[in-house]
């Protein structure tokens, strides 16, 4: 019936000769028939469709879509198939019926298959030679694979579609279980149009996550979540089940994120409130921002920053558990932060009879020594506390600002050497650079004061002083002059420097008339 030629690649049934289609057209009944019977029994999620009124439906939609398929043999391609709105509609079916993907293309495969097998012999029983035998295998395949790719993207259209609804829905419910004071009623409907059973409690997660559906599988545990604002929050049920938190904590890994405290559903707001500013905290590194912050951990970091009802939850904590040694750290040091400093003490001393070898409590207690003026009792304190733990920054740095004071400069180095090793923070490079212009190493004093203003983002006053008075010792006469001019303007509202009179000392070779009025001076 032909001879051999090249087979195009893409619909391929347009080069099948227009004569085949007739001889295949009597056996396009049985096929149809053959191939319902053998999804049916093949594929679990077919079993009990396929009977009755549904089953006789797709048993007339394939040996139609076989007709097609005959029909087009030998003809020019049209820019669309015909039947491609039939077998969209096929996959978003399929979507909304429950079934998977793997299913509808598991079907579409065995449909392929018996095709194949059926047509093949009745083509061998006409007389069909075998380059068109050939080419009518890779038409069949090819024709049924179009099919299939129809119906899949019809599948992810409406699976988008309902993802996009469902996000919506998520949404509509986390602001309202956010908004305080919101009706139960209102909680009840919104949860029900989301499909999400209300939880007894819930804890709030904040983080910076690009998609919230994402963020939601990675919690899993029946987590919702939605973009709020420029954040991305979940609604976590039941938080204190067993392993729960390490399992959030280990599902997110590096990815910063603050949860927080388990709360009833109409105290949502204050669980919200206490991760977004936890976030807030890890953003600004004032807490790890690396990984999980738990609001529970970092109640001193909270209070010190303004919130007070995390000092009420730490003493609501203690009586429950007076021997609770991270809860009694966390109170003594929002007690130093405040000033008082004998309630501190009480509890330093009270968490070390529990725990004597512990090095955050230890160093409370070199500070409180060093507050009370006991300097060789906060060295020693210090001393202790990175035997136990030398990797205790504040052990390190605390020790440094106590060996300044005694006039151990090079000890005073040494230790926020290695403090700044652990850490590499502002504040200790500030630290170690007023220890360096002592001691005149202004080069380094210079690279530290150069890191400092750059992390910070802005020009600390103190720092441009500073600064100004290394790039001087060092001969940068240039940088020294815009160091100390913007020094002083930014002291302009608030009355003169009180570094007024050093910079006068050094001034005599910089174009800089201090007594002038500061405006004046920039011009």
């Amino acid at each position: 019936m032909m001879s051999e030629q090249e087979i195009p690649l893409e619909r391929s049934w347009q080069s099948l000769p227009r004569e085949l289609g007739p001889l295949l057209e009597p056996a396009l009944g049985p096929i149809a028939e053959e191939i319902v019977r053998t999804i049916g029994a093949s594929i679990p999620a077919y079993r009990r469709p396929m009977r009755g009124a549904f089953g006789r439906g797709v048993n007339a939609a394939i040996e139609q879509a076989l007709r097609q398929f005959l029909d087009q043999m030998g003809r020019p391609a049209p820019a669309q198939r015909p039947g491609r709105e039939v077998y969209l509609a096929v996959g978003r079916g399929e979507l909304r019926s429950g079934r998977t993907l793997d299913a509808l293309q598991n079907a579409y495969r065995i449909g392929a298959r018996i095709a194949w097998r059926r047509m093949a012999a009745a083509a061998r029983e006409a007389g069909v030679d075998g380059p068109t035998q050939a080419l009518l295998a890779e038409a069949i395949f090819a024709y049924i694979d179009e099919l299939s790719a129809e119906s899949v993207e019809g599948y992810a259209r409406e699976q988008a579609a309902d993802a996009g609804e469902r996000e919506r829905r998520h949404r509509r419910l986390i602001v309202a279980v956010l908004a305080p004071g919101t009706p139960r009623e209102e909680l009840e409907r919104l949860a029900d149009g989301a499909d999400w059973p209300l939880p007894g409690t819930l804890a709030v997660l904040v983080c910076t996550h690009r998609n919230p559906g994402r963020l939601a599988a990675i919690i899993g545990d029946g987590a919702i979540a939605a973009r709020i604002e420029d954040k991305v929050v979940a609604l976590v049920p039941d938080p204190d089940a067993p392993g729960r938190r390490g399992r959030i904590a280990r599902a997110l890994g590096a990815r910063a994120a603050a949860l927080g405290p388990a709360v009833p559903i109409e105290r949502a707001p204050t669980s919200h409130e206490r991760a977004a500013r936890c976030s807030e905290l890890q953003s600004v590194g004032v807490i790890p921002e690396a990984g999980l912050a738990d609001s529970e951990e970092h109640l001193a970091a909270l209070v010190v920053h303004s919130d007070p009802a995390a000092l009420r939850d730490l003493d609501y904590a203690l009586e429950l558990e007076p021997d609770h040694v991270d809860s009694l750290i966390n109170r003594a040091d929002i007690l130093l932060a405040r000033g008082a400093t004998e309630r501190a003490a009480a509890d330093v001393e009270h968490g070390l009879t529990v725990d004597p070898g512990n090095a955050h409590l230890l160093s409370a207690r070199g500070a409180l020594q060093a507050e009370a003026g006991d300097a060789d009792g906060a060295w020693a304190s210090y001393t202790e506390a990175l035997r136990e733990d030398a990797g205790l920054v504040a052990a390190w740095a605390n020790r440094a600002v106590l060996a300044y004071s005694l006039g151990r400069t090079a000890k005073a180095i040494d230790d926020l050497d290695h403090a700044i090793r652990l850490t590499d923070d502002p504040a200790l490079r500030v630290n170690r650079a007023i220890v360096l212009q002592e001691v005149g190493d202004h080069p380094r004093a210079l690279a530290d004061l150069d890191s400092a203003l750059a992390e910070s983002g802005t020009e600390e006053p103190e720092l441009l002083y500073r600064r100004g008075a290394s790039r001087h010792a060092t001969g940068d006469i240039a940088g020294a002059r815009a160091d100390w001019r913007a020094h002083l303007a930014a002291h302009g509202a608030d009355g003169p420097s009180p570094h007024l009179d050093d910079i006068r000392r050094q001034v005599a070779d910089l174009d800089l008339d201090l007594d002038r009025p500061v405006s004046r001076v920039l011009a």
